[in-house]
């Protein structure tokens, strides 16, 4: 059976990357400039796991519109998803055949002040927890990765991004593109210097892949959402099965985390409509 390593690739962990108008296409002549530079570490991700034996890497993009990749130059053994919306949103694609699941993130549990750029999907939303505990997009992307029996074997963004894999993953292997100094600055290496870490990273990552276990949320799951607008919460609570927990908060509750997730993304939409918009606090 070919050995498939699966990459959730998102933007806003790259190198050099610390501004919305880096990561946003259209708004800045910068981002063009930092496409590139991301796509740098994507294609060492790519190349190092194929010099550590993946016989297929399967991309998923998983920031913003989800058309940003340059694919042009992308070796053979590779296949990617682009676009949206898509079921299982940023693991899109990830099943029981994968050996191993690749996250290329940024920090979101607790919108931590060391987090370069750092959210929980969209900004609407202000904390997400499940059954108790404040995570982000790492958290409940390692989850679905981890409910086909996918473990994530390495983790990509800054350092808070990494602590934050180390502490819900365990022994996971983790690549700091930069260290926070604010949601809006940061201590940055060399682009050399990240490549040939993520190279090393991926590679490592793909050889001992079979020593990684899933991480999974114990059912049933509980996913409660504080927004930022109380219209997103009064929006939401119309839903069937979905409770109002206070003014700009809503609890949802599965058997199922594949549901819960998919639940999650129903939520976005509704935080990112136009009405919901005029009335953010």
């Amino acid at each position: 059976m070919p050995k498939t390593i699966y990459i959730s690739v998102d933007f806003e962990g790259a190198t050099g990357i610390v501004s919305p108008r880096q990561v946003t296409m259209g708004q800045s002549p910068e981002f063009e400039r930092l496409r590139q530079r991301w796509q740098a570490d994507v294609d060492a991700l790519v190349q190092g796991a194929l010099a550590g034996g993946a016989d297929r890497v399967l991309l998923n993009e998983s920031h913003g519109t989800m058309i940003n990749l340059m694919a042009d130059h992308l070796p053979a053994q590779v296949e990617f998803i682009s676009g949206r919306i898509k079921p299982d949103l940023h693991m899109c694609g990830v099943d029981s055949g994968c050996e191993a699941a690749f996250l290329f993130t940024h920090s979101g549990a607790g919108i931590h002040h060391e987090g370069v750029l750092a959210h929980t999907f969209i900004n609407e939303f202000y904390r997400v927890r499940i059954n108790g505990q404040t995570v982000g997009e790492l958290h409940m992307n390692a989850a679905l990765a981890g409910y086909h029996g996918v473990p994530v074997a390495l983790v990509v963004g800054d350092e808070q991004t990494c602590r934050e894999g180390r502490e819900a993953l365990g022994d996971v292997l983790c690549v700091a593109t930069k260290r926070g100094l604010d949601r809006y600055a940061a201590w940055m290496k060399s682009p050399n210097v990240t490549q040939r870490e993520l190279w090393e990273a991926a590679a490592e990552a793909t050889r001992n892949a079979s020593r990684f276990a899933p991480f999974r949320f114990v059912s049933p799951v509980e996913m409660e959402i504080e927004f930022l607008a109380v219209t997103a919460a009064t929006a939401s609570s119309f839903i069937p099965g979905v409770k109002r927990t206070g003014p700009r908060s809503i609890a949802y509750r599965h058997e199922d985390y594949r549901t819960v997730y998919h639940m999650g993304w129903i939520f976005q939409l509704i935080a990112q409509g136009n009405y919901v918009q005029q009335d953010r606090l």
